[in-house]
């Protein structure tokens, strides 16, 4: 069994999808993270934080680039979806997909969601992960992560430069020990969650 985990930039892996991957990485003979959008500084970034994963926990993690500029997907849809399925999408072997969620409203997450759900009948799982740009979001799966999960997933969203950016705005940070996630959401749609330190995620499909 094989994990695709389909996102749109470097670092929404640490932000949103670690707590999946610590729960349930025995499942998985392999992880593969395919990242659309190519920067160079946070590239080295990236490959630290999944060296370190590799180092700390033995969890294994082969990271790939598509190369595309931020905010470039949706002009570049049918390319993008010819290179994830045609060099990581294996049709004759089960695997599970983690992408983003079709309620979030950054365009780059949303033009991955809508290839992602062509691979919806032939995956195991379907699980999308929670970003700060989505809205109306209706989790069913909540991850705890312990402190040192947690601590983990501190330092490495925290190597990460919001200068160095690619959205428009730079505004914003990538994180600090009061904020998380989970507590995003408990803001956001006022959620009483009792973990502590929580990810959340919809899951579409668990077979």
């Amino acid at each position: 069994m094989k994990l695709l985990i389909f996102l749109a930039h470097l670092d929404d892996f640490e932000l949103s999808c670690l707590g999946y991957v610590f729960k349930n990485y025995k499942r998985y003979k392999s992880i593969d993270l395919i990242v659309g959008a190519y920067n160079n500084f946070k590239d080295k970034v990236t490959k630290e934080n999944i060296q370190g994963l590799n180092d700390k926990y033995k969890i294994k993690v082969n990271y790939f680039n598509l190369g595309y500029k931020a905010s470039s997907f949706f002009e570049n849809l049918d390319k993008i979806k010819k290179d994830f399925y045609g060099n990581y999408v294996n049709f004759k072997k089960g695997f599970d997909i983690l992408t983003h969620n079709q309620e979030d409203h950054h365009t780059d997450h949303i033009a991955l969601n809508m290839i992602s759900n062509g691979l919806f009948k032939f995956s195991d799982r379907f699980i999308t992960c929670y970003s700060p740009s989505t809205l109306n979001f209706k989790p069913n799966y909540f991850i705890e992560m312990n402190d040192e999960e947690y601590s983990f997933k501190h330092d490495a969203n925290s190597k990460y430069d919001i200068e160095k950016d690619d959205s428009f705005s730079k505004l914003g940070y990538y994180f600090s020990e009061h904020w998380d996630i989970g507590a995003v959401y408990n803001m956001e749609y006022n959620v009483k969650v009792n973990q502590k330190h929580c990810e959340i995620y919809k899951i579409l499909k668990w077979k």
